[in-house]
C-alpha cells in the first residue's frame, strides 16, 4: 500500500512551498515477540519532491490499463511569476498548470503534457482547485475551488505525446 502526504510551508514570508512525500506502508506478520499476534504496520518513506515556486492543490490518480500505468496527476499553483493574463481584457486567466508525475520518483512524466489551470478574472488567489477527479474515460479532469459556493471547472486531462512525432494526439 502506497499513501501520500503533502506538506506546505513557507520559506520566507513571501513565498509559500509545498512537498509531495510518497510513504509506503507494508504489513509484517506476527510474531512470536508480539504476545498479541498482531501484523506490525512499517511506514517507510520512499520519495519525496519540494516545489519552491509552487503549492500544490490537489493530487489525484488514475489507472488506464495495468497497475504498472498508475498517473499521479497534479495541480500546482504558481506563487512567484505573476499571473498570466491582463485582468481587464481577458475573462479567466492561468494561476498554475496540472501536469503528470512518475509514482516512482514524483519528476514529471515526459510522456505527457500539461494544461493550465484557469482562475475566474476577479476571483484570483481565492479561486483554487482544491480537489479533483478524472473522467473514467481519461479525457477530463473535474476541478473544484475553494469558495464557497463551490465553483467547479472542467479542463482537458494532459493528452499523452506521441512517441514518435514527439507531440500530442
Amino acid at each position: 500500500m502506497t499513501i501520500i502526504d503533502i506538506s506546505f510551508w513557507r520559506v520566507d514570508s513571501h513565498t509559500p512551498t509545498s512537498e509531495l512525500v510518497l510513504h509506503k506502508i507494508s504489513r509484517h506478520p506476527p510474531t512470536l515477540d508480539n504476545a498479541m499476534g498482531k501484523p506490525d504496520w512499517v511506514l517507510q518513506r520512499r520519495v519525496a519532491r519540494k516545489f519552491d515556486e509552487a503549492v500544490l492543490t490537489f493530487i489525484t490518480s488514475a489507472l488506464f490499463s495495468k497497475p504498472s500505468d498508475v498517473l499521479l496527476c497534479v495541480g500546482i499553483v504558481d506563487t512567484l511569476h505573476p499571473f498570466q493574463g491582463s485582468p481587464a481584457q481577458t475573462r479567466e486567466i492561468s494561476i498554475g498548470a496540472a501536469r503528470v508525475l512518475n509514482i516512482s520518483d514524483l519528476s514529471d512524466n515526459e510522456d505527457w503534457g500539461t494544461i493550465p489551470l484557469m482562475s475566474t478574472n476577479g476571483k484570483v488567489g481565492r479561486d483554487l482547485p482544491l480537489t479533483a477527479t478524472i473522467s473514467p474515460n481519461g479525457t477530463l479532469l473535474c476541478t473544484l475551488s475553494s469558495l464557497w459556493p463551490p465553483q467547479t471547472a472542467i479542463h482537458t486531462f494532459p493528452r499523452r505525446k506521441t512517441q514518435s512525432l514527439g507531440v500530442s494526439n
